[in-house]
C-alpha cells in the first residue's frame, strides 16, 4: 500500500490499547499484513506484533495525521452499530419493552422451600485436649 491508498483494508486487527500505546495499526490485503506507524518501531515491538499476528508483515511509516485518521476510522462506530440505532427508532416504546421482561424472583420468598445457606462461625468450638482412643 503506497501511503495508505487503500484505507478500507485497515481494521481493528490489533487491540485498541496496544494500537494507541505503541502507535501502530494493522491492515490486511492480498499481500498479507502491513503495519503502519508514524514512528520507527523497536525490535521488541516488531517481535510482539509478529507473535500476535503469527505471520510476517510489511512495515510502513506514515505521517501522524494519516495515522490519526486511520485510527479514528478503524475504531469508530461501524455500520453494525448503525443497524442497531435504526432498530431503536423514535417509534420504539421502552416502557412496553421493559414490561415484557419477566421479573426476577426473590430467593427468600420462593414457595419451593429452597434451603438458605447461612455462614457458620466455628470460633466458639474448642478442640479436645485428650486424643480419642
Amino acid at each position: 500500500m503506497s501511503e495508505i491508498s487503500d484505507k478500507k483494508n485497515v481494521s481493528d486487527i490489533l487491540p485498541y490499547d496496544f494500537v494507541r500505546e505503541n502507535e501502530v495499526i494493522a491492515s490486511f490485503n492480498s499481500n498479507g499484513y502491513e503495519i503502519l506507524s508514524p514512528n520507527k518501531i523497536t525490535a521488541d515491538l516488531y517481535h510482539e506484533i509478529q507473535r500476535y499476528l503469527k505471520s510476517s508483515f510489511i512495515f510502513t511509516i506514515c505521517d501522524p495525521d494519516t495515522f490519526n485518521e486511520l485510527l479514528t476510522s478503524c475504531f469508530s462506530i461501524n455500520s453494525d452499530s448503525s443497524d442497531i440505532s435504526e432498530e431503536l427508532s423514535d417509534e420504539f416504546d421502552l416502557q412496553t419493552f421493559a414490561g415484557s421482561i419477566t421479573a426476577t424472583e426473590d430467593l427468600l420468598s420462593g414457595s419451593n422451600d429452597t434451603p438458605i445457606i447461612k455462614p457458620v462461625s466455628y470460633t466458639h468450638l474448642t478442640l479436645p485436649t485428650t486424643p480419642y482412643v
